[in-house]
């Protein structure tokens, strides 16, 4: 949630929705109340495995890079369906350790790459590749509807990453990703959303969710956020652009099978 800069952005590109956030810091957390509908001040963990939400129902709950942060992101992320409506969703984005600069900082500088920001910003506790990531949901019991791939070949922000794409050929897909963009919807009923104990990795498996149906229309009234990344719902690598948070992510488009490798 940070300071609610997100969550503002989704409120002013739907009018009447509501929005929710958490926030583990105090002072910014008062700043978020400002532009949210509520803001909930204590530990990720704590708040989804306390009765805290207990009645709140949302339809799209968005993690933007924080679960890389999290001692724990399993047992959070198995508590999340739950807490969704009807044909609710989750909206993922996690730094991809498997980039090259984690190599080549390796191989030949001989250290580990901390830094202030990006895939090794030094407060990250995990780390995720494409693979880790799939098991992530899909042990928490989702189905991965869509995951898209954000590259870079700097990890600062330079011109030339606007042409990663080009360079990232099925050879260098994975050492050019910077970042995984995923959406995700629970494969069993409301409610039946198992999560680990706190702590815990659960068990590693590579089964595929099921496929699913396409998904309705229903516009999203409720959100809670959990992270303050605003690239994961808009720009042209988002899941979701912000005049309408669900527009081609809910539609007929063929969903992405969680154990398939790209």
């Amino acid at each position: 949630c940070a300071t609610g800069a997100l969550g503002e952005l989704i409120k002013r590109s739907r009018q009447g929705i509501s929005v929710v956030g958490i926030e583990l810091d105090p002072h910014m957390a008062t700043a978020a109340r400002v532009k949210l509908d509520r803001v909930i001040t204590g530990d990720i963990l704590n708040v989804l495995t306390s009765n805290t939400l207990v009645e709140e129902r949302f339809d799209c709950i968005i993690a933007a890079d924080v679960l890389e942060h999290l001692s724990d992101p399993w047992t959070v992320v198995g508590a999340l369906p739950r807490l969704l409506a009807d044909q609710g969703v989750v909206i993922a984005s996690i730094p991809n350790i498997r980039h090259y600069t984690t190599f080549r900082t390796l191989l030949f500088r001989k250290h580990w790459p901390y830094r202030d920001r990006g895939i090794h910003d030094r407060t990250h506790v995990r780390f995720f590749a494409q693979r880790n990531v799939e098991q992530l949901f899909v042990n928490a019991g989702f189905h991965i509807d869509r995951l898209r791939r954000n590259y870079r070949v700097f990890e600062r922000p330079y011109r030339v990453n606007r042409y990663s794409r080009l360079l990232a050929i099925p050879p260098l897909r994975d050492l050019l990703t910077y970042q995984y963009l995923i959406l995700a919807s629970p494969t069993q009923p409301r409610g039946a959303g198992t999560s680990s104990a706190a702590g815990e990795q659960p068990a590693v498996t590579d089964a595929p969710g099921p496929v699913k149906t396409k998904r309705s229309d229903r516009p999203l009234n409720t959100s809670l956020c959990l992270g303050d990344n605003w690239r994961c719902i808009q720009g042209r690598d988002s899941l979701a652009p912000t005049a309408s948070l669900t527009e081609g992510v809910r539609g007929g488009r063929p969903p992405h099978p969680a154990s398939k490798r790209r």
